[in-house]
């Protein structure tokens, strides 16, 4: 009797670590879902960051070249006259100006690819935390019950199926900042051509 005892004993123990076995290569298996989706999404956060970057760029740029195009017309007012004081004004306030311009997009250019590097790293930072945390869970489950393994597996399930969606609203919140940085770096070639005009305005006996 106390040898089929044993046996039994030993058929449920046997048994019982069969089962949390089963359910750590599930809790894997669910975490390789994790990583994926995680993987997937970053590459295509990624994508987005850079396309970003890409807009203040280019707004950087055509910024600057429109400015001086503006600034250089606002110069011509003063041309035509063989002052050289009108001369050397027209010169001043148009490197004035257009030094200006480029000062404050510059600046507003590299804070708005600051924040698109931060932004991206910290995304990448926080998500993969999330995978080496749910990592530590099954280690310690895998020494603990079945209650806790199927738990774990529960939780990774719903943070896999919350990545897209997770890193889609990091997105979003990110290029509404970059595009109020792009408003600030148009507000740039506004002030530095008004300040043209005011200059230009202040040499009326040079005016045309």
């Amino acid at each position: 009797m106390y040898k089929n005892f044993l046996f039994f004993a030993l058929a449920a123990l046997f048994l019982g670590n069969v089962c949390k076995s089963d359910l750590v290569d599930d809790a894997e298996d669910t975490l390789n879902l994790l990583r994926t989706a995680t993987i997937d999404n970053l590459n295509g956060a990624f994508l987005e960051h850079t396309k970003l970057a890409v807009e203040v760029d280019t707004a950087a740029i055509e910024t600057k070249a429109a400015a001086q195009k503006q600034i250089e017309e606002i110069g011509k007012l003063f041309k035509s006259v063989r002052s050289s004081k009108c001369r050397t004004a027209s010169k001043l306030i148009e490197k004035v100006t257009s030094d200006a311009v480029d000062t404050c997009v510059n600046n507003q250019a590299d804070e708005a690819l600051t924040l698109i590097y931060t932004e991206g790293s910290g995304l990448a930072d926080s998500t993969v935390k999330t995978i080496f945390d749910q990592e530590k869970e099954i280690i310690f489950c895998g020494q603990a019950d079945e209650d806790c393994l199927n738990g774990v597996i529960a939780t990774i399930q719903e943070k896999a199926d919350a990545v897209p969606g997770l890193i889609n609203d990091e997105i979003e919140i990110d290029r509404a900042a970059v595009e109020e940085q792009i408003g600030l770096i148009t507000a740039c070639a506004d002030a530095a051509v008004g300040k043209a005009k005011q200059l230009v305005a202040s040499y009326k006996a040079c005016i045309v």
